[in-house]
């Protein structure tokens, strides 16, 4: 009998859908792993399994000190590597469940992918990467959920549309990821180069320390300035 494997953005958005669906076996260990019953099974990702490359990973590039490195540095294609985790013990866990969604894909009774990463970009990109790494020739469709309540699931499940309908929100996701990894590695590289020392460059941080410099100025450049209150008298108090 043939089964639709669902691949959740998270272990907690799987066990989510494993219940309004009621798959109730588990095999795994601890959140490594996956749900089934005779028509489903449920696994999931930790997020990101995988990362962008950085710049010394690429031929050439991994002994090359910063000052010789040709800008800008744009790579074609762009290659991903394991998301090392916060820890070993977190990216060996990441390693394994990447082998698990892998085995599942292969298995003779899947005939159907259901993505099921969280309704934005993100979502659509996480779960995207792990089937164009296996390499997947599998019908994908994809569960597009607004909210994850119990009827929500029970109801768009039912509903799944092609996975290339959203096309363009996985390729948003890409430009952004790309353009993040453009912009921080060169200007980083440049800045850092010319300034001698390092200096970190990326579309969070700058904003963020230009809002510290601006409040710093403003306490450095503060005046005491005199200043008037209006008081009036009322028959009745307001």
């Amino acid at each position: 009998m043939s089964k639709r494997l669902i691949i959740a953005e998270k272990p907690s958005l799987g066990r989510a859908i494993a219940n309004a669906l009621n798959v109730k076996k588990f095999t795994g260990e601890k959140s490594n792993g996956y749900y089934e019953n005779e028509n489903y099974i449920i696994t999931w990702c930790f997020g990101h399994l995988f990362k962008l490359k950085d710049i010394g990973d690429y031929d050439g590039l991994n002994n090359i000190s910063w000052e010789d490195i040709y800008l800008p540095f744009l790579p074609n294609p762009f290659e991903l590597k394991y998301n090392p985790g916060r820890n070993e013990e977190e990216g060996e866990g990441i390693k394994k469940q990447i082998e698990i969604i892998k085995e599942l894909v292969a298995k003779d009774d899947i005939n159907e992918i259901v993505h099921c990463g969280d309704a934005d970009r993100e979502g659509q990109v996480i779960v995207n990467e792990i089937l164009e790494y296996i390499g997947n020739n599998k019908k994908v469709t994809r569960l597009w959920l607004p909210e994850q309540t119990e009827d929500t699931i029970q109801k768009q499940i039912m509903n799944c549309k092609e996975n290339s309908t959203y096309e363009d929100l996985y390729n948003e996701g890409l430009t952004r990821i790309y353009m993040d990894w453009f912009l921080g590695i060169n200007l980083t590289i440049f800045l850092s180069v010319k300034a001698k020392t390092k200096l970190n460059v990326g579309r969070v941080i700058i904003p963020i320390i230009k809002y510290i410099y601006d409040r710093e100025q403003a306490i450095k450049n503060f005046k005491v300035e005199k200043y008037f209150q209006l008081e009036s008298k009322t028959e009745k108090k307001i």
